[in-house]
């Protein structure tokens, strides 16, 4: 979630709704309110960034009140300027789109609401510029047309709060926002958005100092550049939708053949059965028709099938069913009748679930502690481990240490040991838990694993084929067998493949001393992991 400030009188005035009413209605339209005076404190979940700006707000609660319903529309003109994307930027940044917001009048809450906006808008839907990025610009500055590039780091503009121009190398060690976002980009080419004369703005960093925005200003062009275009587009309709509900005329740029914003609603089938069905009612079409008119989004009924239109300044429609959640909202949760269950059933611990607790019962019995690590790992500790299981990477972790989700257990484990190094020994560890795997139809597979590691001065294959016998008994599997094999992070000739069956379920040895080395261990450690999906449920 993120904070946004909207004043309360704006919101009284646009809506025409009482104090109790308006702060009755907040949370409907999911922007949980806390009133601090004349300023309401909303929180707005990540998925609506079209209500991060107060007149998106105000649109929402206009159709919650049925004063205005369906999708919002504005005057859409087509501007002389053109905007060219250059190949140089295709590998950086390769997306830009442009328009103009003409005939605002500034004072200082709407400074602040566009500064807030901005910000949040980047931050939440741009993922912290990184996937889409927003400058704003007084149009009166603005010289022909645009051009969008990428340049060099010796290139040298006077960026926003600097008096004389400095190469991009300088822009990016010594100002604020070069040192803050210079992990959006590779270090070796830097987007710029330009006209006739020169530098607007270096997306995502930082805007050029010539176009600041001013309380005088009238016109404003903005940019929006990213890695995604319909992302970029989405942003850009939020702009240009706030803006032209304060009033402003909006003009678009042609980039690309395309012009931008895309006002164009996306159409989605949804049948009136399964909205039936999902929310337990019977809703004729027209009283569905309704309901998502009350959201803000648009619908025609034909043969019991809805035809959905969705505005371009939403994204958060991947699914019917997020459509079936936006006719709950209309009708509202208040509103649904309760209903008795119309048959009796039992709760119960699935077979999975049991077969894991029966797992961890026997291995705690066996003398070794539970430990409990995360899915997302570094797939460092698998390198480490000489793992020959392929980890799952995550396309845009958080940070490096979370990079990938694990294949397997037993990195974790030795990464747990080797932060225990100062404890006494014997130590004795163990894991049932879920991995990641490739394969399916997804791509990936979730899997269910059991771990254990000894780690001693005497620790044996002998003590871990007993632990693993232990195991195995406990989940009703009597008869197994031990291949030879050779995997690089367990020691030659004391390593086998745990067979059930002619199928390998697993593994079992001594850890080779490079592993050891690996992970500063100074006891020998003998290990087995096994995969509960491979064993009967007992």
């Amino acid at each position: 979630m993120v904070s946004i400030q909207v004043s309360k009188e704006f919101l009284l005035r646009e809506t025409g709704a009482t104090e109790k009413e308006l702060l009755e209605a907040l949370p409907q339209v999911k922007a949980g309110v806390e009133e601090n005076g004349e300023l309401l404190t909303l929180e707005v979940t990540g998925d609506r960034p079209d209500l991060l700006g107060r007149y998106g707000v105000a649109r929402a609660l206009k159709g919650y009140f049925g004063k205005e319903t369906g999708i919002a529309q504005f005057k859409l003109a087509k501007s002389k300027t053109k905007l060219t994307v250059e190949a140089s930027v295709k590998k950086v940044r390769p997306f830009a789109l442009a328009a103009f917001a003409r005939g605002l009048r500034f004072d200082d809450e709407s400074v602040r609401e566009l500064m807030q906006l901005q910000e949040k808008l980047v931050l939440t839907h741009g993922r912290r510029r990184r996937k889409v990025a927003v400058g704003v610009h007084d149009a009166a500055t603005v010289r022909g047309d645009l051009v969008y590039k990428a340049v060099g780091a010796d290139f040298e503009f006077t960026p926003l709060g600097w008096d004389r121009p400095a190469p991009i190398s300088k822009i990016m060690k010594e100002h604020e926002k070069g040192r803050e976002y210079a992990f959006c980009l590779n270090g070796r080419d830097y987007p710029l958005f330009c006209d006739g004369e020169g530098v607007l703005s270096m997306p995502p960093v930082i805007n050029s100092q010539r176009t600041a925005v001013k309380m005088r200003t009238t016109d404003l062009l903005l940019d929006v550049t990213g890695t995604d275009w319909e992302a970029c587009n989405v942003a850009l309709n939020i702009l240009c939708h706030e803006f032209a509900a304060a009033g402003a005329k909006i003009e678009a740029i042609e980039s690309d053949g395309r012009l931008a914003p895309e006002t164009k609603p996306h159409e989605m089938l949804l049948s009136l059965d399964g909205v039936n069905k999902l929310l337990g009612v019977a809703f004729k079409p027209a009283e569905a028709v309704k309901c998502l008119r009350k959201q803000r989004l648009d619908a025609t009924e034909k043969n019991g099938v809805l035809a959905c239109l969705t505005p371009r300044y939403r994204a958060d429609f991947l699914h019917p069913v997020d459509l079936i959640e936006e006719i709950a909202l209309g009708h509202g949760y208040n509103s649904f009748k309760p209903k008795q269950p119309s048959m009796f059933t039992k709760g119960s611990v699935c077979v999975e679930t049991l077969q894991e607790d029966k797992a961890r019962d026997a291995l705690a019995s066996a003398g070794f502690v539970e430990a409990l690590s995360r899915v997302l790992c570094n797939e460092d500790a698998a390198f480490k481990a000489l793992s020959e299981t392929r980890f799952v990477k995550i396309k845009n972790p958080i940070s490096k240490e979370y990079g990938s989700l694990r294949g397997e257990l037993l990195p974790s484990l030795l990464g747990l040991l080797s932060a225990n190094t100062h404890n006494p020994y014997p130590q004795r560890v163990f894991e049932a838990g879920e991995v990641v795997v490739r394969g399916g139809k997804e791509g990936t597979q979730t899997k269910r694993h059991a771990c254990a590691v000894a780690c001693h001065s005497a620790a044996s294959l002998t003590e871990a084929a007993a632990a693993l016998r232990h195991l195995l008994e406990s989940l009703g599997v009597a008869d197994y067998a031990l291949h030879p094999c050779g995997e690089n992070r367990f020691m030659k000739g004391r390593q086998a493949r745990v067979m059930i069956d002619g199928k390998a379920i697993g593994v079992i040895g001594e850890v080779h001393p490079q592993v050891l080395e690996n992970f500063g261990l100074q006891m020998p450690c003998v290990a087995f992991e096994v995969r509960l999906d491979e064993l009967p449920y007992a």
